[in-house]
């Protein structure tokens, strides 16, 4: 049996295919567990998903909800700029804070 560390975008259409995977990987005898921000927590534990916040530091609760805010405003390059700084910071907190958090809870699958 495998123990699976999942990891997306926290979008919600992101998070409920991945946990739909994560269903399919429970069923198969294996364990699944999501490696998010904070606000994706509620949605992976609705869907019955271990979850394990990463990036707290750079992406307290309610970020995701003032990027999509904010995201929404802008248009062009300044949209694109925004994204990209958001994708970067994004990477940043991923590559950080999830080695670790695999590690100590026992992942062996990405």
């Amino acid at each position: 049996m495998e123990h699976f560390g999942l990891i997306c975008p926290p979008l919600p259409s992101h998070v409920t295919g991945m946990t739909a995977i994560a269903r399919e990987l429970m069923c198969r005898g294996h364990r699944a567990t999501m490696f998010n921000i904070t606000d994706a927590r509620g949605l992976a534990l609705s869907e019955g998903i271990e979850f394990v916040p990463i990036g707290t530091e750079d992406h307290p609760e309610g970020s995701l909800a003032e990027f999509t805010r904010t995201v929404a405003q802008l248009k062009g390059i300044p949209a694109l700029r925004f994204g990209i700084r958001a994708a970067e910071k994004e990477a940043d907190s991923l590559l950080r804070d999830v080695p670790a958090a695999m590690l100590s809870h026992g992942v062996t699958a990405i």
